[in-house]
């Protein structure tokens, strides 16, 4: 933290905004049966930042925002309620509530009673095995969870949000390096969230690429 990259995704995250309130307005359509004009559907910003850094995070976007209420913060998934989502323009979360989010109706079939993600407790070797593999291996490994009448059991309702507004206006990833890999569960539901979102950004510390010269 320190180096920028919280008010640079702020000064984003306006500027899509502003952007995205042209766009609303120049292809606004109105609804013939109530008359009001219906706005495109995207409209959340995602954040996804590991859970050292999450309340920097949180206070950075209190100070330089008029969010309020309308400001989601949480490593929990059990915060992640409609309800709360339904409020938020801005969701700030870490990739292991997601992924526990992500887990309530889907499961790994090679592994299926894993319990919730912490890479922090992941070896090394393993690691790197993940590494080798590709988003189609791990897409192909994913199975939907289904109730004892045999019917899929119904999206968290963070990822149903995903469908309910057609995507997100915009996804930001602190730390990208940390979940890029797609054959990792955070890795993979990052590319998920990346491949719904018409802005993606990865703000990057200067200290972190003169680390890789």
């Amino acid at each position: 933290m320190g180096t920028g990259k919280t008010i640079s995704t702020i000064l984003g995250f306006a500027g899509v905004y502003r952007q995205m309130s042209w766009w609303r307005a120049s292809v606004a359509k109105r609804n013939p049966t109530t008359g009001q004009i219906d706005a495109p559907l995207e409209k959340k910003t995602v954040i996804m930042v590991p859970t050292g850094v999450l309340l920097k995070w949180e206070a950075e976007f209190r100070a330089w925002t008029t969010l309020g209420d309308r400001l989601l913060v949480t490593n929990k998934v059990e915060e992640l309620t409609e309800e709360a989502i339904e409020a938020a323009l801005v969701i700030i979360v870490t990739p292991e509530a997601l992924t526990n989010a992500y887990k309530t109706f889907a499961y790994d079939k090679e592994n299926p009673n894993e319990a919730p993600e912490d890479e922090g407790d992941d070896d090394g070797t393993k690691k790197k095995k993940k590494a080798k593999q590709s988003k189609t291996w791990m897409r192909e490994r994913i199975v939907h969870k289904r109730n004892a009448e045999g019917k899929q059991i119904r999206a968290h309702p963070f990822f149903q949000m995903l469908h309910r507004y057609g995507g997100l206006a915009m996804f930001v990833v602190d730390e990208v390096h940390l979940m890029f890999n797609p054959a990792t569960w955070k890795g993979y539901i990052a590319n998920e969230l990346a491949l719904r979102a018409r802005y993606r950004l990865a703000p990057v510390s200067y200290t972190h690429l003169r680390a890789h010269e």
